[in-house]
């Protein structure tokens, strides 16, 4: 039994630490208390040792009750608070909370006595995040409090003790502003506080998770596609409305005017366009998803490990773009890989609603304005004029220039050069093929 404890109590300890790494988190604040109680704390800020009640030494690893510990044996419904403020906060859009709770003498969580119920309860800002009955017996049927793997920590002699800093409802809590305030407090219409009843914490920590895009429909949405030729740089510019020009001015054999369909779907795509294209594409096809030891998002595609890099790491770099949140975390704090894969395909619908067969190339062609991605059509042969009273014939199908090779040929004479790639992209035309 202790063994599978001790297991569990591992495995939750590192859950915690790659999912802080994952999402870049900044530690702000840390305090043991054993210099005294730090000037950002208001309200009840008594302390005692953790000795007091046989706490010395219990905890997760290194993070254990030691030397002082904050105590609040304030009475009433709600009980005054232990307040944090913290201020000059910088850019985050989420906070994660870690801190060791005992419920010191006599709690008498949920029974049907006199006394009860007695919660310890948490608030962010003025919201409550956490509101539980605690026992003195511990978890069981007489405390509303689940807690998950590796949070309880037992007994000391007396007293039940918790690490709620591996518990997932303190782990990445939504928040932006520059201020921040936690309190802390018991309450219930049993409560009765002062030596009867009370509650200590210890190793307080206040972790920032950096502020970033998340992934998603509206992410991509910020970033249309170009489809005009004036987008493309002048020399391949001029190539593509010479080609498109002789293609208006195909004949049929028997003379009669007979231009082929052109659709153009996307000429110059921004950076950061071609930032979320390509590791959008890669999530959705990848066969597995990881984060690895160092936090980063890791995938397999086509057999090949490939780490997902931020806007900032690519090269050439995105000017242009926040490091993006590509993987989408679940109420747990942990990362949901069916959201992460969902959020990406809304990318890749976004901006390309008929799909993409081959994966965007990061740096493109197209973020340099050398390539167009046109669909040309036909329906008879197509006599077309080279100039100097020279004509290409295209007699042969498919009718479709993603497809035709005869057609192909004719655009590279004029510099716009079909896919030579695997798989095809028969929509991609460049200065180079690529």
């Amino acid at each position: 039994m202790k063994t599978t404890k001790a297991i569990a109590t591992i495995l939750a300890a590192l859950a915690a630490l790659v999912t802080d790494a994952a999402l870049g988190a900044e530690q702000v604040f840390s305090t043991d208390f054993n210099s005294g109680v730090p000037g950002v704390f208001s309200g009840v800020t008594a302390t005692a040792p953790a000795s007091l009640r046989f706490l010395d030494g219990v905890g997760t690893g290194t993070n254990v009750f030691s030397g002082n510990m904050l105590i609040n044996q304030s009475g009433g419904n709600p009980a005054s608070p232990t307040t944090l403020t913290l201020t000059g906060l910088p850019e985050h859009n989420a906070i994660s909370l870690s801190f060791l709770l005992s419920t010191i003498r006599t709690w008498d969580g949920s029974l049907p006595n006199c006394c009860s119920p007695d919660f310890f309860n948490v608030a962010v800002d003025g919201v409550v995040v956490f509101s539980e009955t605690f026992s003195s017996s511990g978890p069981g049927p007489s405390q509303s409090y689940n807690p998950p793997a590796g949070v309880y920590l037992g007994d000391g002699v007396y007293d039940p003790a918790y690490n709620m800093g591996l518990d997932p409802v303190f782990q990445n809590l939504p928040h932006t502003s520059s201020t921040l305030t936690i309190q802390w407090f018991a309450g219930g219409s049993g409560w009765q506080g002062g030596d009867d009843e009370y509650w200590a914490i210890d190793n307080v920590a206040v972790d920032l998770q950096p502020s970033c895009e998340m992934s998603g429909e509206e992410l991509m949405g910020r970033f249309p596609e170009r489809t005009s030729t004036v987008d493309l740089t002048d020399r391949f510019r001029g190539n593509v409305e010479k080609f498109l020009a002789a293609l208006a001015a195909a004949r049929d054999f028997r003379g009669n005017s007979n231009p082929p369909t052109i659709m153009i779907t996307e000429t110059y795509r921004s950076p950061a366009r071609a930032y979320l294209m390509h590791y959008a594409f890669l999530i959705t096809k990848a066969t597995r998803l990881q984060l690895d030891p160092s936090g980063n998002l890791t995938l397999t595609y086509h057999g090949r490990q490939i780490i997902v890099k931020q806007p900032s790491e690519v090269d050439p770099p995105v000017a242009d773009l926040a490091d993006v949140c590509w993987v989408q975390m679940n109420e747990s704090g942990t990362p949901d890989w069916p959201a992460t894969i969902d959020a990406a395909g809304q990318m890749i619908r976004e901006c390309c609603p008929s799909g993409i067969a081959h994966a965007p190339a990061y740096p493109s062609n197209h973020q340099y304005g050398t390539a167009i991605d046109m669909t040309i059509t036909w329906n008879r042969e197509l006599v077309i004029p080279l100039g100097n009273g020279h004509a290409a014939v295209v007699t042969g199908g498919p009718r479709n220039g993603g497809h035709n090779r005869d057609l192909q040929a004719v655009g590279a004479l004029f510099g716009v050069v079909h896919f030579v790639g695997h798989p095809p992209d028969p929509p991609h035309w460049s200065i180079d093929g690529h």
